[in-house]
């Protein structure tokens, strides 16, 4: 639990690298060039050179640390599930392992080494896209990729601001409140008992914060021009179409 946890809470940090210091939107699509590519190619040795690159890169922007973790709690695991389901599920190639039998449901089971070899491919592809989103996370600001997302959707741009800031405010928040918890004589009570409490204190913050940043907007004046723009539109009169 403690290692999906840790690497859940990757997140980006300014480090001294040259892939920090460009800007957001280059380095993501450096990063989502290298995921393309891994999806546009088949061939286990041009698969394990984008591994290789990746690897390298987060080596550079220090932060294989990050990488290695992700690769280890979410990669490995989704790697070995597709070689294992397509050497059961999929019914074709010529070399055949071992003949298990009728297995209802999935038919006659004969597990081929064409049937692991291209799960083993279809995995590491999954492999190296997943660590080009941890390395875009890692390395590229989030604030300018919503910098370049205002220029098409402005209001996109700033839910998303918001939402990224909340995520981590409230994650500070649970953290702090189970180490309050931790202090208590009892030890903060059971196990269940204790999940309730948090989840109740967190949903109740994320709600408080909401209505917060809902205030401060309007205070902003952000609702402002869509409700001139409505009144706008009630009081214009209708125009008869040139048709």
């Amino acid at each position: 639990m403690r290692a999906i946890s840790g690497a859940i809470s990757i997140a980006f940090r300014r480090r001294p690298s040259p892939l920090h210091a460009a800007r957001g939107t280059i380095a993501a699509a450096y990063c989502f060039s290298i995921a393309l590519c891994a999806l546009l190619l088949s061939s286990p040795v041009m698969l394990g050179a984008l591994l290789v690159a990746v690897l390298l890169a987060g080596v550079g922007a220090r932060v294989v640390r990050s990488l290695l973790r992700a690769a280890f709690v979410i990669g490995l695991p989704i790697l070995a599930l597709c070689v294992i389901v397509n050497a059961f599920v999929s019914h074709e190639g010529l070399t055949v392992l071992a003949r298990l039998g009728d297995w209802g449901v999935l038919g006659q089971v004969d597990p081929t080494l064409e049937a692991i070899v291209y799960g083993f491919i279809v995995g590491l592809r999954l492999l190296i896209v997943m660590l080009a989103c941890v390395l875009v996370v890692c390395a590229a600001d989030p604030y300018d990729l919503l910098r370049a997302c205002r220029r098409i959707s402005p209001r996109s741009a700033l839910t998303a601001a918001i939402s990224t800031r909340l995520v981590s405010v409230l994650a500070g928040d649970a953290r702090r409140l189970a180490e309050a918890q931790r202090c208590r004589p009892d030890g903060g009570g059971g196990g269940t008992a204790r999940a309730l409490a948090l989840l109740r204190a967190g949903v109740g913050g994320a709600l408080e914060r909401s209505l917060d940043v809902a205030a401060v907007l309007e205070m902003r004046g952000y609702a402002a021009a869509g409700r001139a723009f409505a009144r706008h539109r009630r009081r214009s009169p209708s125009r008869p179409s040139p048709c």
